[in-house]
Order: C-alpha cells, then sequence, then structure tokens
C-alpha cells in the first residue's frame, strides 16, 4: 500500500485526528468552521504541496475531496482560510444527506488524498445511553405520576361523593330534629 493510503476497511479513531462539536451555525449556514490548530496540523500539514500553497498562498481557497466514510459519499468541496480560521464552504451539501444534531461530534482526517470525516461513534453511544437512562427515567416519573393521578382520579370522586352523603346526612338530621319537637 501507498505511504499515506489508507485501508478504511481498518481505519482506526486515531486517523481521524481532528474533532469538531457541532454549533447550531455548522448545521444552519453552508460553511464548516474547523478548529483552527488541529486542522492546521492534522490536516493542512497532510496535503500535498499544490493544495496547501493555494490553501495559505494568495488564492487562500482550494478544492478538496471530502469523504463521509459512513455513508461512502464523496463531496467535491471547497476549504478556505480567513486568517487561520479554516472553513469548508458548501458544507450544506453535506447536510442534505446527513442529519447532523448540535452537540454532535464529527472526526475530521485527511488521507488518501481527501478530507474524510466519521461521526464520533463513542460519544453518540454516551449520548445514547444517557438518553436511554434518561428516557427510563421520565418512564418511571411518568408512572408513579400516572399512579398518583390514577388515584386522584379514583378519590377525588370518592371524596366528592363522600362529602354530598355527609351533607345529605346532616341535612336529613337536621330536618329530623325540626319535625320532631
Amino acid at each position: 500500500m501507498r505511504p499515506g493510503v489508507i485501508d478504511l476497511n481498518v481505519a482506526t479513531l486515531d486517523q481521524y485526528p481532528v474533532i469538531k462539536v457541532l454549533s447550531k451555525s455548522d448545521l444552519t449556514t453552508s460553511q464548516l468552521v474547523l478548529p483552527r490548530r488541529a486542522a492546521e496540523e492534522h490536516i493542512i500539514s497532510s496535503m500535498d504541496a499544490h493544495l496547501r500553497e493555494r490553501l495559505t498562498g494568495e488564492e487562500k481557497r482550494t478544492h478538496i475531496r471530502v469523504m463521509d466514510d459512513a455513508k461512502n459519499q464523496d463531496y467535491y468541496l471547497t476549504m478556505v482560510d480567513r486568517d487561520h480560521r479554516y472553513s469548508i464552504i458548501s458544507w450544506s451539501h453535506v447536510l442534505q444527506n446527513r442529519e447532523f444534531r448540535e452537540g454532535q461530534r464529527v472526526r475530521f482526517g485527511w488521507f488518501n488524498e481527501k478530507l474524510h470525516f466519521i461521526v464520533d461513534d463513542q460519544q453518540e453511544e454516551e449520548v445514547r445511553k444517557e438518553g436511554k437512562e434518561s428516557d427510563k427515567k421520565d418512564r418511571e416519573d411518568k408512572e408513579d405520576r400516572g399512579a398518583e393521578d390514577m388515584s386522584k382520579d379514583i378519590m377525588e370522586p370518592a371524596k366528592k361523593k363522600m362529602k354530598r352523603d355527609m351533607a345529605e346526612t346532616s341535612s336529613l338530621q337536621q330536618q329530623h330534629e325540626v319535625v320532631d319537637p
């Protein structure tokens, strides 16, 4: 295998060293801003000289291939350098094919002459576990509230009936007292 070429069948998280926590703007605009230092260290430095020169030189932009490894989908996007703030322009093309959420971690790595990305499954699993635990607690709370509500549903009418019966009994007793001198 050629140097710098990675077999995706055995890819590890180490090959995606740049971590981006998605913000609301990442999900609603057409650009994705990468963490500057990590982008310089792990992406820009790994690009071939021609791409790196176009990005960091006078043009401040270059076209790159971006690969969604989970969906095996390839995009042709533009990466720009604005005061060493590296952004992927036309990120909206990726958003059209993926359902990302705010706070989700996406990992990026430059290999095989492309910018590859994956959703951080470890983080996703933690989020799912937290969600399941939260859902379980919510269900238990609902069950507890349901039992309380059911108790109220049963007890409230019974209490009202009991008050009416007591009022009627009291009224009857008063009538008997009036009738019997």
